[in-house]
């Protein structure tokens, strides 16, 4: 089931993507191509769990990569929601902060024994979540602090405010995942 959802959602976003460069290709916006083109590269990468054995992440965890990628690359960059609405940015960190949180809830039943995993306190799982959210978060704004300096400046409109804002809803994502992951901890 999980290799069935996999591979139909990255076929399905990486042809819509190739879709969308041919258009932005023909329409000569270098940008917005650009951006696909790297949609098709990003879209492919879950493809490599197939080599797996077992895919270790959850269906929901496949879909949410896919939401999550329509909402921030499509929608975000390349239709320009982040520059139109002033208020996108907000929500998709939000949602980063608490997906890369249940993300870590598969990482730390791959790294943990179940046999030294029972013994350990919800707190373990709470800080291994919100630590892992939070340093991505944090490797995320760095990404778009060299971007603006190196290649463009529009990644962080708002400057320091922005990072601030950003940081502060995937925190609170993070946070609230976390909590959900500890309280939760017999049953993740």
């Amino acid at each position: 089931m999980k290799r069935t959802v996999l591979i139909t959602l990255a076929a399905a976003f990486m042809l819509f993507m190739a879709i969308v460069m041919v258009i932005f290709i023909i329409k000569g916006e270098r940008t917005q191509w650009l951006l696909a083109m790297s949609g098709i590269i990003v879209g492919s990468l879950p493809l490599g769990l197939l080599f797996a054995k077992r895919i270790p992440f959850p269906t929901l965890a496949i879909i949410g990569f896919y939401f999550f990628m329509v909402w921030s690359l499509f929608f975000g960059s390349i239709l320009g929601f982040y520059t139109k609405y002033k208020w996108w940015d907000t929500p998709m960190h939000f949602y980063k902060g608490a997906y890369l949180s249940l993300i870590a809830i598969t990482i730390y039943k791959l790294l943990i024994p179940y046999s030294e995993r029972k013994n350990l306190s919800k707190w373990a799982l709470f800080l291994f979540c919100l630590g892992l959210s939070m340093a991505a978060s944090t490797l995320w704004e760095i990404w778009e602090y060299t971007g603006d300096l190196l290649v463009t400046n529009i990644m962080q409109l708002g400057g320091n405010f922005d990072t601030m804002e950003d940081l502060t809803a995937g925190c609170i994502g993070a946070m609230l995942a976390s909590i959900y992951a500890g309280v939760r901890k017999q049953r993740v």
